[in-house]
């Protein structure tokens, strides 16, 4: 399978991880530049039964031969920034093709 063409990531956003706790028990947080993403709002929304609330309203594409920076990992928990409002990572979806990881779909919340 081709990759994502770079005409179609059209985006830019900002990663944030929080670490875990150091000596002191204070958790740092990092932050990764994203670029040559895509963001799309979710058309289908699964409701969380417990919280009564969306679990994605926004999925973000990272195709692992154009986005940048290659080797990046999401986790669920994580926050990305796009467009000045925080996103909370609820579910990654790893794809894959013959050869193999083709991209991330990243729903967030």
């Amino acid at each position: 399978m081709r990759p994502i063409p770079k005409f179609l990531l059209i985006h830019s956003a900002t990663l944030k991880k929080e670490s875990a706790e150091n000596v002191w028990g204070k958790k740092t947080n990092t932050s990764t530049s994203l670029s040559g993403v895509r963001f799309e709002p979710v058309n289908v929304r699964h409701w969380n039964v417990q919280e009564g609330l969306p679990e994605a309203t926004v999925r973000m594409f990272f195709d692992c031969h154009n986005s940048v920076p290659a080797g990046t990992e999401f986790d669920t928990g994580d926050v990305i920034t796009f467009n000045g409002r925080d996103y909370k990572i609820t579910n990654v979806s790893s794809l894959y093709d013959e050869r193999g990881l083709h991209h991330y779909e990243v729903y967030l919340i």
